[in-house]
């Protein structure tokens, strides 16, 4: 299952080199992920300590898990947002999943950092 979401951080961490938007860059970030892993059916990035959406990508039904990856400008520092990712699997993240998004939500942090 992880090869779907390695490919799409790939892919997340490209579209920073090209784009200097941040805002273009995390939509496409949460699209990717939701249009390229198959068992990710809802992304969304919460900016700062809110609970409103600023970036989201497909619906709001229900989901069998849901995992969130705090966003910092550097390790240790406030968070400034956060990735999350939900499915309606019952059963589809691994460690490896986890692993993969947190290094997703720390690039995108010191990305945003310089931006």
């Amino acid at each position: 299952m992880s090869v779907s979401t390695d490919l799409a951080a790939i892919k997340i961490i490209a579209d920073t080199t090209q784009e200097q938007s941040t805002s273009a860059v995390l939509q496409r970030a949460v699209k990717n992920l939701v249009d390229n892993v198959t068992y990710i059916h809802y992304a969304a990035w919460y900016e700062g300590n809110t609970e409103k959406v600023a970036i989201a990508a497909d619906s709001n039904d229900t989901y069998a898990g849901t995992l969130s990856f705090p966003v910092s400008q550097n390790e240790g520092e406030e968070e400034i947002g956060t990735l999350v990712v939900a499915t309606k699997e019952s059963v589809a993240f691994d460690v490896t999943d986890l692993n993969t998004l947190q290094k997703v939500a720390d690039y995108i942090g010191k990305w945003k950092n310089v931006h």
